[in-house]
């Protein structure tokens, strides 16, 4: 009889043992099943759905705590066991390499899809100081990319036509007909622009300081620097001659606009300059107006002169006397303010904080108070309005295009609301080999492997 009980635990014991080899055998099914599920749903996400931010996390968390049970019931038909195969056994069983493989798949096949989009710019990173735009050609001063020519006709997809390579940093330009005139720091170039795929250097004017502002009347240049003040070239015979120039000690001139043979002009110390330039061998000053702050760009709009003062805002200039110019308002912005343009009698200010502003103006004493904002991916360096899209020039960020008809109707997203895809991967990457270790070393105290 003794024998017979050995006999008996032997065969309930190998019983078990090729039971617990087909638990192990469906375990291991499961967990490379899980593995292969991460693989196909991170590939999946990433193209063709292309989902990304916390869609993308919502769509992981699917197949991390939903798809486990459709897996186990549907696809396995494991019967559930409490203790043995229950909700815990199913959720945590390779829960770690199904993390690992989805975040590897979806950042490998998303980088791949993205990167036709910015490997030019991943070679040439923007740099871009100011847009021209004419006849639907776009010419951009894109700092150390030089000269840039786009065929904008198709807003949304936009071509690259010709460009010019500079040696220095392009940063502002003015297009007449065929000549196009860019200043490269200290350098302006004369070029022509007849064939847009190949522009063509006509001659070239080497400045003592760094040019800040390009203005361009009847073929006469106007140029503002920081040691030079205003310098003015004939450009008539495509040859730049110095023909005139004005200067104001110990102040840097910055933006400068002519109109009806007036130049006005912002410097950094000592405020707001008007000049004569009917005779643009001989300027001489009409007015001038003390102003607080850094003043940078201005904008001529009728009797008024809306300049920007950094972190002094925008003020409002009454030039209807040009010999006694006087600040009758000052618009305040959070930050400081790199530009202002007026489209009718609506105001767009430039603000390194606040993005875009957007008022309309009514009476000039007055303050603003219904304002709209627009936040950028940059900070604007220069403006400009055509056919009813706001184009912003951001340096680095490139060129930002607003439909103004939907200005300050998108849902603005705050800058720390959400995760980047950078810090998800770094954290749900530690997340996973933490998962994966934990995971390993409760299968090995189980004897699994």
């Amino acid at each position: 009889m003794a024998k017979k009980k050995k006999y008996i635990v032997r065969h309930k014991a190998k019983e078990k043992e090729e039971e617990k080899k087909k638990k192990l055998s469906m375990e291991e099914k499961f967990y490379w099943s899980r593995a292969i599920t991460g693989l196909l749903s991170g590939v999946l996400g990433a193209w063709p759905i292309q989902i990304v931010g916390w869609w993308m996390f919502l769509y992981m968390m699917c197949f991390q705590f939903i798809f486990p049970f459709f897996l186990s019931f549907v696809v396995f038909r494991l019967p559930y066991k409490k203790g043995k195969w229950d909700w815990k056994n199913i959720s945590k069983t390779g829960i770690g390499i199904n993390f690992f493989i989805f975040l590897f798949a979806s950042t490998a096949v998303h980088t791949i899809v993205i990167y036709p989009e910015w490997k030019d710019q991943l070679h040439n990173p923007a740099d871009t100081n100011e847009i021209f735009i004419n006849d639907e050609i776009a010419y951009v001063a894109d700092g150390a990319n030089g000269l840039l020519i786009l065929n904008i006709s198709n807003i949304n997809d936009r071509t690259l036509l010709g460009k010019f390579e500079t040696e220095g940093a392009a940063e502002n330009i003015i297009v007449t007909n065929d000549t196009i005139y860019l200043t490269v720091e200290n350098f302006l170039y004369l070029m022509d622009s007849s064939d847009l795929s190949n522009p063509v250097e006509i001659n070239h004017y080497n400045a003592t300081g760094y040019i800040n502002d390009i203005a361009v009347k009847n073929e006469i240049v106007y140029l503002t620097n920081d040691e030079q003040g205003l310098t003015i070239l004939d450009t008539s015979d495509d040859d730049l001659t110095l023909i005139g120039d004005f200067n104001v000690e110990d102040s840097a001139f910055q933006s400068i606009i002519i109109e009806n043979e007036v130049a006005y002009i912002t410097t950094r110390s000592h405020g707001f300059i008007i000049l004569n330039v009917s005779q643009p061998n001989k300027p001489q000053i009409l007015g001038q107006c003390d102003l607080i702050g850094s003043l940078n760009s201005i904008y001529i709009n009728g009797t008024m002169a809306f300049i920007s003062a950094e972190d002094q805002g925008i003020h409002l200039v009454n030039i209807t006397n040009l010999d006694d110019p006087g600040r009758i308002n000052t618009y305040n912005t959070t930050g400081n303010s790199t530009n202002v343009l007026i489209d009718g009698k609506i105001v767009y200010i430039s603000d390194n904080i606040e993005g875009i502003i957007k008022f309309e103006l009514n009476n000039y004493s007055d303050k603003p108070t219904d304002n709209t904002t627009h936040r950028l991916n940059g900070i604007a360096k220069k403006m400009l309005i055509d056919d009813n899209n706001l184009y912003v020039s951001e340096g680095t960020k490139g060129i930002e295009i607003i439909n103004l008809s939907e200005f300050g109707t998108e849902e603005e997203i705050p800058e720390d609301s959400s995760i980047s895809f950078g810090w998800g991967w770094i954290i749900f990457s530690f997340l996973s080999i933490g998962l994966i270790i934990i995971g390993t070393n409760k299968k090995i105290k189980r004897k699994i492997f």
